[in-house]
């Protein structure tokens, strides 16, 4: 069974203020989610460690999986093929699989030069708030 696929409202705001900031890549962002929403190939993909699919690439992120168990990833999105890399990161968590109801939810998108994966941070520290509210 293949995960259906949410939007956390702290991720909708990010979205809203990508937007305002660069239309063509919240436009972007949004096909993207798009894609996953009915991608099949796409969705597994992003259940797989540092996987790649269509111009994007899944990774874990291992340190909140390896020490404190959330299932919590990031998604990479390219342009086009053999373009540039788009300066956001999707951060998603995979959620539900335990009781045959799986959801990856989209909790953030960040700018990739201002998320350094670290647990003290602001954006961390609302990533990890969203993922127990969902859990």
């Amino acid at each position: 069974m293949l995960p259906q696929i949410e939007i956390h409202p702290s991720a909708e705001s990010d979205l809203d203020t990508i937007f305002s900031e660069s239309e063509s890549s919240a436009a972007l962002l949004l096909s993207t989610i798009e894609q996953i929403d009915t991608d099949e190939n796409l969705k597994e993909i992003m259940l797989n460690h540092k996987a790649r699919h269509d111009c994007k690439e899944a990774q874990k992120w291992l340190d909140q999986y390896n020490n404190f168990g959330r299932d919590l990833w990031r998604l990479k999105v390219w342009e086009s093929e053999y373009s540039k890399l788009l300066p956001y990161r999707i951060i998603y968590a995979y959620t539900g699989y335990m009781q045959n109801s799986p959801r990856l939810t989209i909790l953030a998108v960040v700018k990739r030069k201002e998320f350094n994966y670290e647990r003290d941070t602001e954006i961390s520290s609302r990533i990890i708030s969203d993922y127990k509210d969902i859990d």
